[in-house]
Formats: structure tokens, sequence, C-alpha cells
């Protein structure tokens, strides 16, 4: 060592000494680093291999034996195959990335290895199935055995690993790749395999792939980029004559036939638009305009122009342009601003998604073209206008208002935001627009009460009142809310509605017991009382094959106000028999008195007057309500203050049961009574709803009644267009089907007895048909099919199984699963058909389509369900009952419905009704339904003037205050 280090020095003293003194110091220092570099290079030499370093060093982490080949060679073969078996068991493929290596320390130890790596690790299989060269240089016989069995199993696998095999498998290669392509063609022009099977032989696969791209022009064009790259000019020629005969590819692919070439771009874009090219591609050059124009302007802006024009005359424009698709608005107005805006006017109509993204722009171009471009898009989807709600409202606030109101009656759900939304847009905008809502939107109204109590107290608690007949529950629960806002009237709407609804309001009474004790107190006596009215009721009608000492016995000691109570209370479910019977008690009860009717419903605040007057109508029996009323001069009182709490209440309910008086009575002194009285009421009203209701009122006395010739005068003044009564005398055959030719309707069962006797009748009224099939396969739910298609007409009913109808915890909802069959077939039903009792007649209605054509209320008082049905289907025909509801009616007479609707023809109610009562009953008692005197209570929507009278007030206040009434 010290020779060394004396030979090292003797080399540098020289350069020392030669150096000027001025560079002594510099020089030292570098003398001292090449010193040190010389002494670790000498040492290191000196040192020599250290074998102990490296084996600890690959045995600790052998794949540093990768990086380090040149070391892991100085050691023995048997360590080195020691810590490389070490490597395999971490990493087992590889011995395939790095196979020479293994290959050169032993052959025969290699092949064994490789051989027992594959066969303990399958799931890597594919690794070592990548390296062909790597299989055969082990063992020639029984890599090409491998690759044999992995190409049976996966014949495309050869695309991508042909030329990796050595020259002399060419052959086999080129046999397997052919294989491949007849097994699956499309997969041999994927993503770098067209490159891959060129490699292998390249005149044979340009030969090939000439072959193929005319045989699949799609993935010819998607390997464009491949063709080219292989060679340039083969691949464009190869492209044009896959164009030639597929021109409807050129036009998708313009954005990569411009990057190849423009020039030949535009060639292939000329001659594809000389053929009849569908609307897609023909659409594809307007959406590409900005990529045509940078080829070449001139040449662009006439080939646009052309195509417009073609896109604005295509018939079937409309399926396409429904569609999001991507225009550039400001490259369109760039070309020609007019013949844009007539092209747009075309284009966006029927997509919303673009107006919508492009509302701006619009405007930008012609603020009226624009505005009236987007109003008449947002009809077609409100979800667009209410997200956008605050843009439309910064382009014009009226007429975003406008388009607002008309959305928000198109929305499926009404929120609470909705209405918080609307009110601080414009407070008595606000305000009028939530009354037009509010029969759709009553759950939020409940839920918002204390909200719209804010707004105004009196309005909200109307609205609530409307309300909570739909949702009572709901209403109950927030009786604090409704209190606070006003306790006095707050304490009468709940105590009404615990008394509407006793056996529901039991679950409420610890809440009210909070908020008044003596309070809550008269709530669960009255309750309990109205309660066991209710089920005297019921029982009365269970007996009703009884003999009459039996079946009424239970109310022989009945006081007069029981017996008007279980009328008013009992309204829905009573049967014709009982209702009968408990008139004659009260009314005899009065006369035994010494008091009339005035007195009696006097001392009682006029409570549920309209509800009995309605009853009395319905069953024939107003003037015997009258008759007992002491004097004309009482009748007229107690109708007077009837309707002044009716306008007070803003109750139209009460002025269709006015109406249906003034209809049935023969009393011709009230008659003349209630008609100068309504007229006095209507010219000295502002306007307002209820002028409305009166005007309607008036109209239709005028037209089926019987009014007197001293009013002569104001009827013909009376604007008959104004007050016209909707038109619902039939439903036009093309209203009933969907565009292939299906009326599709749903069934809704309930899962009671009723429910289940209902649900029998239905299906066996089918089964005896042989133009019915029925598929009763699902668990919660049947289909029924009729089988005759000679007019290309086809109907299908669904029905939910009673039990699985979601009202009862089962595990599946016959309802909800034929509404997300209905959704994902793109079915709408247009018929509707409740079969239930009355109680879950609300279920039905909430599950009812807005575009409904027919609603079926087969339960008992069906009647009085017309709003709430007409607030999710405003125009649908309203089959309903004003008294029981029987399955041997509701059977047979939709039977002959759904005979009518699948004839093709119009369905004339007068003449479907006609049919209907001549219908032989299911009954041996009747020969035809009419004989059945339920029958008789029976409405037909050319009948049901109440249906006919909310559809004209709802359009009336829309035209009031500026809606849009849908």
């Amino acid at each position: 060592m010290k020779n060394v280090l004396k030979s090292s020095s003797e080399k540098i003293t020289p350069l020392l000494q030669s150096v000027k003194d001025t560079g002594i110091t510099v020089l030292k220092k570098s003398s001292q680093i090449l010193v040190q570099m010389a002494v670790a290079s000498t040492l290191v030499m000196a040192k020599g291999f250290d074998k102990e370093y490296w084996m600890e060093r690959f045995q600790r982490n052998p794949m540093d034996s990768l990086y380090n080949q040149k070391e892991l060679g100085l050691l023995d073969k048997k360590i080195q195959k020691t810590i490389l078996e070490n490597l395999l068991l971490r990493k087992p493929w590889y011995i395939i990335k790095n196979y020479h290596l293994f290959y050169k320390i032993d052959h025969k130890w290699y092949t064994r290895l490789l051989k027992e790596t594959m066969k303990n690790n399958p799931k890597d299989r594919r690794k070592f199935i990548d390296s062909p060269q790597a299989l055969l240089l082990a063992d020639e016989k029984w890599g090409m055995s491998v690759m044999e069995e992995e190409c049976e199993k996966d014949t495309t696998r050869i695309f991508n690993i042909g030329y990796l095999f050595p020259y002399k498998y060419k052959e086999w290669v080129k046999k397997r790749i052919e294989k491949g392509i007849r097994d699956k063609p499309t997969e041999a022009m994927g993503m770098h395999t067209v490159s891959y099977i060129i490699d292998v032989d390249r005149a044979w696969g340009m030969r090939l792939f000439e072959k193929l791209a005319i045989q699949h022009p799609e993935r010819a064009f998607d390997s464009l980029y491949d063709f080219v790259e292989i060679h340039k000019k083969w691949g464009m020629q190869l492209i044009e004559r896959v164009a030639t005969k597929f021109p409807q590819y050129v036009i998708p692919n313009l954005y990569l036939l411009i990057e190849i070439d423009s020039q030949w771009a535009k060639k292939l874009v000329d001659r594809a638009l000389l053929q009849s090219l569908p609307l897609k591609d023909l659409f594809s050059v307007i959406e590409q305009s900005k990529d045509l124009i940078s080829i070449d302007r001139d040449w662009a802006i006439p080939l646009i122009k052309q195509v417009g024009k073609k896109v604005c005359v295509d018939e079937n424009r409309e399926d396409y342009l429904s569609q999001s698709f991507s225009i550039d608005i400001s490259v369109l107005i760039s070309i020609d601003k007019q013949w844009a805006i007539s092209l747009l006017e075309v284009i966006l109509i029927d997509s919303v998604d673009n107006v919508f993204t492009s509302l701006f722009t619009l405007i930008d171009i012609d603020r009226d073209w624009g505005m009236n471009l987007i109003a008449e898009t947002a009809a077609k989807d409100s979800w667009y206008v209410m997200r956008d709600k605050e843009d439309l409202l910064k382009i014009d606030k009226k007429w975003g208002m406008s388009l607002i109101a008309r959305a928000l009656q198109d929305k499926r759900y009404i929120s609470g935001e909705d209405f918080e939304f609307v009110i601080s847009v414009d407070k008595i905008w606000g305000m009028r627009l939530i009354e037009l809502l509010a029969p759709k939107g009553r759950k939020e109204v409940l839920t918002k009460i204390s909200f719209l109590g804010t707004v105004s107290p009196q309005w909200a608690l109307d609205l609530f009142l409307l309300s909570a007949s739909e949702f009572p529950y709901k209403a109950l629960a927030h009786a604090k809310e409704v209190i606070k806002i006003n306790e006095k009237r707050g304490k009468e709407i709940i105590m009404t509605l615990a008394l509407e609804y006793p056996f529901m309001s039991v679950s409420f009474l610890k809440a009210f017991n909070q908020i008044d004790v003596n309070w809550a107190q008269e709530i669960r006596e009255a309750i309990t009382r109205v309660g066991d009215l209710v089920d005297t009721l019921m029982h009365i009608n269970d007996l009703h094959d009884s003999p009459d000492h039996i079946r009424y016995k239970s109310i022989e000691k009945s006081s007069v106000v029981d017996l008007y109570d279980m009328i008013v209370y009992g309204r829905e479910e009573i049967y014709t028999s009982s209702y009968k019977e408990l008139l004659k008690r009260f009314l005899k009860k009065l006369k035994d008195s010494n008091t009339d009717f005035l007195s009696f419903i006097e001392a009682h605040d006029y409570r549920h007057l309209g509800v009995f007057f309605e009853a009395a109508t319905s069953y024939g029996d107003i003037d015997k309500v009258i008759l007992n009323i002491s004097g004309m001069n009482r009748v007229k009182k107690i109708f007077t203050e009837f309707l002044n709490k009716s306008i007070s209440s803003k109750n139209t309910h009460n002025i269709v049961a006015l109406t249906e008086v003034l209809l049935h009575t023969k009393n011709g002194e009230l008659t003349q009574f209630l008609e100068k009285r309504s007229i006095d009421l209507y010219k000295n009203m502002s306007k307002n709803t209820i002028k409305d209701a009166f005007g309607i009122l008036l109209q239709y006395f005028f037209r089926y009644g019987k009014p007197s010739s001293v009013h002569n005068a104001f009827f013909h003044s009376l604007d008959k267009n104004k007050y016209t009564i909707p038109d619902l005398t039939s439903v036009p055959s093309e209203d009933l089907f969907d565009q292939k030719g299906r009326n599709i309707q749903q069934y809704f069962f309930y899962n009671d007895a009723d429910g289940h006797s209902t649900f029998q009748g239905f299906l066996a009224r089918y089964q005896k048909d042989d133009q019915w099939t029925i598929d009763e396969g699902n668990k919660s739910f049947v289909l029924i099919q009729s089988t005759n298609k000679t007019n290309g007409k086809q109907m299908l009913i669904y029905a939910n199984r009673p039990g699985f109808d979601g009202y009862d915890n089962e595990e599946q909802d016959g309802v909800e699963d034929i509404q997300e069959l209905m959704k994902t077939e793109n079915m709408t039903p247009s018929v509707i058909v409740h079969r239930g009792h009355s109680y879950h007649v609300q279920k039905t209605i909430q599950h009812i389509p807005k575009n409904t054509k027919i609603t079926s209320l087969g339960s008992c008082g069906g009647y009085q369900s017309f709003q709430s049905v007409l607030s999710k289907a405003l125009g649908s025909h309203i089959l309903a009952t004003k008294g029981i509801g029987t399955k041997f009616i509701n059977e047979p007479a939709f039977k002959v419905l759904n005979e009518t609707i699948l004839s093709g023809k119009d369905v004339i109610w007068s003449e479907v009704w006609k049919e209907i009562a001549d219908t032989p009953s299911v009954l041996n008692k009747y020969k035809h339904l009419k004989d059945d005197p339920r029958f008789s209570l029976y409405i037909s929507p050319d009948q049901n003037f109440g249906a006919s009278f909310v559809l004209r007030l709802n359009e009336l206040y829309c035209e009031r205050w500026g809606f849009v009434c849908r």
C-alpha cells in the first residue's frame, strides 16, 4: 500500500512545482482532490470483488440482482440460481421478463423452473403467454403446445403476440391470425392490433385489411390512423374505397380525415353529401361547421347552408333533434345571421337542453326571437325552466315569471322551496300561483304552513283546510303550527279534521293535550262519538240482507244529531238503503220534536250542510228536506246563510252542491229564489274565483235547468265563451293509444277482504274470454293483454295483486313494480282504474300521470274526489259514483268500455253509457245493469258537472292571473 501511495505522489509533485506562485493555493486544493480520487481508486482495485457483500445484498433484496447482473454473474451458479428462485417467489412472471438471464445461467434449470412457475401461478398465465420467445427458448415442442392451447381458447390472442414469434413460425402465425379474424373480425382492427398484424407479414397483412375494411367500414374508420401510419398513400386509398361504398361514415369522422389531409377530406365530404345520408350524418356537418370552415371557408359555407336546408325539410328530424347535440351557435351566426336564425328555429325547438345551454346567446342574437324560441321550448320540459329560473328572470322578469308559472304546473311534485321562491319573486303573483298549485302540492302546503302564515294568515289557513282533506294525517300532525297562526280558527280547523277522521285523530290526542288540555278533552269526546257513529253505520251496511227490525235496531234510540252525523260523516260509505232509512228517521225525529231543519242546522252552525245537500240531491230527496222547513221564508233563510258561508270560506264545493239543488229541486219558488240570489251575488262581486264559480253555475243552469223568463236579458248577456262548460262528451281514439298502437291501463287493488274479492272477480271477467290472455308469472302484479290485433290496436292492463300494494309492508310493491316496468318500457297509462274502498282512493290518485285520459273511481262516493283527480290530470274524463261502488257494475261496465276502446272508435260517452246500461247483469234479480238501482248513481264523464265545473274554474283562474293552464 505504501508503494502505491508513493507512486501516486511522485506523479503529482512535478505538476505542483511547475505552477507559478499566484496559482499555488488553487492548485494545492486541486491536488488534494486528485490525490483523494487516486487513493480511492487504488483502494478499490486493491480490495477486489466483495462476494459476501453482494450475496447478503441479493438475499436481502432479490430484485437488485436484475439491476446488477454483472455482479450476480461473479457469484457461483448455485448461488445465482438460489437468488433468482427467491425472486420468483415474489414476482413469478419475472422469469419471462428476464428469460435471457435465466437461460444463460442454465438452460435445463430455466426450462424446469419456467414450467413449474407457470403451473403454480395459473392466474398469471396470460403474462407468460405474452412472451412466446421465452417459452420456445425453454422447450420448443412444449412451448408450441402451450401456444396452440392458448390460441384455441382465445383465437384473437394471436393478434397482439404474433409478431413476437421467430421467423420460422410465420406461416403458423398467419393461419392463426386468419382463424381469429374469421371468429372475431372487428377485433383485428383494434387499437395497435393493425400494426402488430402488419409486422408479421407486411404484404399479406395489407391485403388482409383491404378486405376487412370493406366488410367492417365503421371499424375501418376507427383504424384510420393505423392504416396511414403503415403507409400514408395506401391508407388513404383504402379509406377512400370504404368511404365511396359507405358515405355515411365520412361526416362523423371528419375531424380525423382533416388531420390526415384537408384537401383529401374535402373531396370525401363532397362525394358523401351527394348520397342520401341519414339526418344524423347530415346534422354532423352543422355540428362540425367550425372544422369545415377551418379547411376552406369559401368551400364550407355553401355546403353548410345546403345541408341546413336538407335538415329543415327532413320528416324524421324531430326524432333526432329531441336528443342533445353540440352546435356552436356563434359560428352559424358568423356565416349568415338570418339563415342561422331560420335554421336554429328548426333544430333547437325540440332540443330543450341546447336552448337552455345557450339562453343568453340566443337573446344576444335577437331578443324578441330568442325569447319566443325559449318560451316555446320551455313548454316541453319544466325541469330546465326551474333549473335556470334565475337566468330567465334576469332576461325579463315578467316573461320569466310566466315561464316559471307554467313549469311549476307541469312539475310532478311541488316543493316547499317552490313556494318560498315564487313569494320571493313577487308576493301577490306568488300567492295566486300557490293557490293554483295547491291542489298538486297539498302535502307541501301542510309542511310549509308556518311560512305561508307569515305571508297571509287568512290565506294560509284557507289553503291548509283544502289540503287537509287530501292528507288529513299530515294536517293533524301540524296542528301546533296552524293554531299558532290563528288560535281560534286553527282550533276550529283541527276540530273539524278530528271529527272527519276520528280513528286517525286518536294518535294525536297526546299532542293536542300539550296545546290545550280542555280543548283536547273536547276533541277526545267528539271523535269517540263520531267513531262510534261510523261504526254503527258500517254495521247497518253489513246487515243489508237482514230484516229491518234487526238491521236498524242499533239506531232505534239514536238522537236527531246522531242520525244527521251518520249521514254526513259516513257519506262516502253509506249504502243507498241505509241513507234512505237514516233520512226518514232524521226527518221524523225533527217533526216529533216540533222543530224543523232550519232550527236544527242553525243550532249546529250549518255544519257539513254542503255534504248533506249533495247527498240529498244524489238520492233525489232534496225536496223532502225542504218540505220539513216551515214556510218559504225559512227555506230562503237557510239557503241565504248557506250561500254567505260558502262565499266567505271560498268553498267552491258548496257551489257545486248548490247547482245540484237548482237542477234537482221541483220547488219552483226555491228555484226562482236561488236563481235571483245567485244573479245578484254575481253582479255585485268583484273579479275573483267565487264570482267565476257563480258565472259557471248560472251558465250551467241556463243550459240544463229551467231559468225564468224574467232574467232572460241577463242570461243572454252572460259571457258564454268565458263560462262555457268544457266538452267532456267524448275521448278521441288517438288520445288513448301510444305510437305503438297500445292502450295502457293500470288498475289499483288494496289488501283487504274487498280488495281480494274484487281482484278475483276482475280476473274471472277476462279468464272466460279467449280474446284476452292473462300473464300471472309475476309475483306482485298481473298483465292482461288483448289477443285480437286485426286493426293494429292492443290493450295492456297492469294490475297489482292485493297484498303487494305497498301499504302493508310487504317485501314487494306491485304498484311500484308496475311503474318501474312502465318507466323502463317507456309506457304511460292513459287509463287509471281505482278498485277499492273510498279510504284507499287518495293512494290511487297520487299515482295518476298528468296525461291520463280516463280515470275510474269505482269506490263508494268516488264522485267526491273529482278535484283531487283533476289536480293530477287536468282534463281527465272521470267515471264515478255518487253512491255505492260495486263490482257487479264495475266489472261489466269496464269490459264494455275496453271493447269500445279496442275497436278504434272514439269513446262517445252517451253511446257507451247506453251499451253499459243494456249489458246483462250478473245478478239473477236484475235483467240488465240499468235495472240495478245502484247503477242510477253512477255518473258518466259527460254528466259529471263537478269535474266540468272544476276544470273550467281552473282555466278561468289561470286566465285571470296570466298563467298558462296545464
